[in-house]
């Protein structure tokens, strides 16, 4: 049975056929040129690719530097074992793949893909990479990267990526499932930069992990999200960013998933009002729920809890470390909202009825100074109550009782004295002025004062 099924995954790599130059060594433009010529599905194994003078001048790089028409890769194209230059790269600009394309067991892969169109998925893995810079590009049916070996980054500007869902079943291949945007890496950390992209997929596939923008279980040594929309769930949970972390004018109208995300405090950069809103989140596995704090009453579990907040802690202690207090404040109140949320579930929900005064004393901080985050709101309303309570006394004057029976009009009357004569308070209080016992009216007052 094991042999069977052995058989079976390995089928769809038996049935395509072998390149005319298996084995050979070319130039950069005869390679691409016998990929564009492919009628079937078609791997090109142990090829030698060097850059040649003049043909790769003329062919090559004269595609890469504008002018000549759009070249159109029809058939499924699979690279094992090839063997590119190592000064020279591989640069592509306008050519159109309509079907799938993959990169396997290659190096060293120096490549640039301008100005391209992938119909189908675009894989590479298992390869030895220098760097792979993709730009102003369109992946139509995702992106596939994992357990390759790179030296320098892997960068994707001005892109356009998204899923073909007309495509679902296409394949059977091994390992060709639909995916948005796949990124895996446990070797040697290195630089990953997405800028200006667009991540686009359905509704009916936002909430499927499956469709997840995948960062997961990787390690960075820089990692750089700048000006991108993501509509789709971005996941770095378990992943590490040894040195710089940032992320700043990115639309994220998902979830961000960053349970046991690893950052380095001091060189991590958030625009904190682009991921604000509740957006910080956890996956739960076992469930197949994201969590965030529109859901902080159904977290229940403990466990769950402590992974969001230790989230909302990670950029908090960014923050902290780098003196933005602004951006500190803002993170810790969304954080402490999260918490009250929590306490109340806790109470009602009779898991835990001695929560209830820290639940209270929650609601009463947030109101009153957001937490301690902000003293000026204190000093406001401590203003309000002051204003409330001195209308009240000035337009409804009562009569004191201590020492003697006294309005208000008599009690300034006193004091008016008392600024306008050289005795002492106690001394006008003894006087006959202090035991008037009729009020004057409001004329006699202002005649008084005045």
């Amino acid at each position: 049975m094991l042999i069977v099924i052995l058989i079976y995954l390995l089928l769809p790599f038996s049935i395509f056929a072998d390149s005319n130059i298996d084995g050979q060594t070319v130039t950069f433009t005869q390679f691409i040129n016998e990929m564009a010529a492919c009628t079937k599905y078609t791997t090109f194994e142990n090829v030698k690719i060097r850059y040649k003078m003049p043909d790769d001048k003329e062919g090559m790089d004269k595609r890469f530097n504008g002018g000549e028409p759009e070249l159109f890769i029809n058939q499924s194209i699979r690279l094992v074992n090839c063997d590119f230059d190592v000064d020279y790269w591989l640069v592509l600009r306008n050519v159109t793949f309509n079907d799938y394309f993959a990169i396997a067991n290659s190096s060293p892969l120096k490549i640039i893909f301008k100005e391209c169109t992938f119909k189908k998925t675009l894989r590479i893995y298992n390869s030895n990479i220098d760097f792979i810079d993709i730009d102003s590009s369109k992946l139509e049916h995702g992106f596939k990267f994992f357990r390759n070996d790179v030296k320098d980054r892997l960068t994707l500007k001005h892109c356009y990526i998204s899923v073909n869902q007309s495509l679902f079943g296409d394949t059977d291949a091994l390992d060709m499932e639909p995916r948005l945007f796949r990124f895996a890496n446990k070797q040697n950390g290195f630089d990953v930069e997405i800028t200006e992209c667009v991540f686009s997929l359905p509704d009916n596939l936002r909430n499927n992990p499956q469709f997840f923008l995948s960062l997961t279980e990787s390690d960075f040594k820089n990692l750089s999200l700048t000006g991108n929309v993501f509509n789709c769930t971005v996941d770095l949970s378990e992943s590490t960013v040894g040195n710089a972390f940032v992320t700043n004018s990115c639309e994220y109208n998902g979830s961000l998933v960053l349970d046991a995300f690893n950052i380095n405090p001091i060189n991590t950069r958030v625009q904190w009002s682009t991921v604000a809103g509740n957006r910080i989140a956890i996956f739960d596995h076992k469930a197949g729920k994201v969590y965030n704090g529109n859901h902080a009453g159904s977290i229940g579990s403990e466990v769950r809890f402590a992974s969001l907040i230790s989230c909302y802690a990670n950029f908090y202690n960014a923050f902290k470390s780098q003196g933005n207090r602004i951006a500190a404040n803002a993170c810790y109140v969304e954080w402490k909202d999260i918490e009250t949320k929590y306490l109340d579930k806790q109470y009602s929900s009779g898991v835990d009825k001695s929560v209830f005064f820290n639940y209270l004393m929650n609601v009463f901080l947030k109101t009153f100074c957001d937490y301690g985050t902000n003293p000026l709101k204190a000093i406001q309303i401590a203003f309000y109550v002051l204003l409330f309570f001195a209308g009240i006394y000035f337009f409804f004057p009562y009569s004191i009782l201590s020492f003697h029976k006294r309005s208000m009009f008599d009690q300034l009357k006193i004091y008016g004295k008392y600024l306008s004569s050289p005795k002492s308070l106690l001394e006008i209080e003894d006087s006959v002025i202090a035991k008037e016992n009729k009020t004057p009216t409001y004329d006699e007052y202002m005649s008084f004062v005045t």
